[in-house]
């Protein structure tokens, strides 16, 4: 299609849509804990934690102020600067935790309780503020249920099994300074279940099945322009939303906003922990590049156009979703597995009746839905 125009547009190349090169992409594991762990707030957990510290801080005269506590993953990935680090290594029945201590926070500490000690006794006064901490956190951890803690030895930098974990910022008498609690797979499942169970508490079983949608967007038409729109081989804009703003629709209505992601190639889905709902679109649909749906936030209107004009929906898939679901989607920043996507396979809407279908392509850094089949 090298040098085709489309009215609007210019002349240039539409191409096929690729959702690896256009879209954010996401690792496994990251969709793996996006609705439990990744969601969660770790401090709503250990309700005793500073009750174990109040007489120590009060003692050496310090002021501690908790900045942010935030769940993260990969630390391959993404690691906090270990060059220096001091890494404490505990486990919880078997199942490994380390507090990873920064360089900048380790001078603090040392400097503050040792000024013009040698690096013995900042490493003694480090390793006392350490081991304090990690007995603080399980002893005060609301669901350890009396599991077994034992303190290991000391590492220079953060092992290989350690999947991801909490940073705690925080200022000490004014200064910052962070943390990282680094946990295992085992402890990161466990926190990611108790999440998920505390969020769908009461809800009762997985059970019930609401239609859903995955709606990419609306253009908007005058009637009498209608006839010269719904043309094979016609590219439309998607005027209201795209793949960085679409929508999810529950029972016909507009649900959740958010994004569409790519899964990392090379990978199988993950096992989701609420079973419930059909793929969205059929078998024979499933292409390759798997997508996601990232939640943002509840969409607030149903997206009318100017007056007088006609609504044209694109929708990508539908499915069903359980109870369970929908209270795990509803968090903002959860992932939603859509494995039988085809982008070749837009349904093109009028009044909720398909009117026409077409594909997924691109030009110019923008998405468009080309026209290829019009039923008679």
């Amino acid at each position: 299609m090298s040098g085709e125009r489309e009215d609007g547009f210019g002349d240039g190349e539409f191409l096929p849509w690729n959702p690896h090169q256009d879209l954010p992409v996401v690792e496994q594991v990251e969709l793996e804990f996006s609705r439990g762990f990744m969601r969660c707030k770790p401090e709503l957990w250990f309700p005793g934690f500073a009750a174990h510290w109040l007489p120590l801080l009060h003692t050496l005269g310090l002021q501690v102020e908790v900045q942010s506590v935030r769940p993260k993953l990969d630390l391959q990935r993404e690691p906090l600067d270990t060059s220096g680090a001091q890494t404490f290594v505990g486990t919880i029945n078997g199942e490994p935790l380390a507090l990873i201590i920064p360089t900048d926070t380790f001078e603090f500490i040392s400097r503050v309780q040792v000024p013009g000690g040698n690096l013995t006794a900042k490493h003694l006064v480090v390793e006392y503020f350490s081991r304090r901490f990690l007995t603080s956190l399980v002893h005060s951890w609301s669901a350890n249920e009396d599991g077994e803690f034992r303190l290991e030895s000391e590492m220079t930098v953060a092992p290989k099994q350690f999947l991801g974990g909490v940073e705690i910022v925080f200022r000490v008498n004014g200064e910052l300074c962070e943390v990282l609690v680094a946990l295992g797979r085992g402890l990161l499942d466990r926190l990611d279940q108790l999440w998920i169970s505390q969020v769908t508490q009461g809800s009762g079983v997985a059970s019930g099945a609401f239609p859903l949608k995955l709606v990419l967007g609306h253009s908007f038409v005058s009637p009498s322009e209608l006839e010269d729109t719904l043309v094979v081989g016609k590219s439309l804009p998607i005027e209201i939303g795209g793949t960085e703003e679409c929508f999810l629709y529950l029972n016909e209505e507009p649900w959740m906003q958010g994004r569409l992601c790519a899964k990392a190639q090379g990978l199988s889905g993950a096992e989701d922990p609420i079973a419930g709902g059909d793929s969205l679109v059929e078998e024979q649909g499933t292409k390759e590049g798997e997508l996601l749906f990232q939640t943002s936030r509840e969409v607030m209107d149903r997206h009318a156009g100017p007056p007088g004009t006609t609504q044209l929906s694109f929708e990508l898939g539908s499915s069903h979703i359980n109870k369970l679901e929908m209270m795990l989607l509803s968090q903002g920043n959860a992932l939603y597995e859509l494995p039988h996507i085809d982008p070749r396979q837009v349904h093109i809407l009028i009044g909720g009746q398909k009117a026409a279908s077409g594909e997924l392509v691109s030009y110019d850094s923008q998405v468009f839905v080309r026209v290829h089949r019009i039923p008679s």
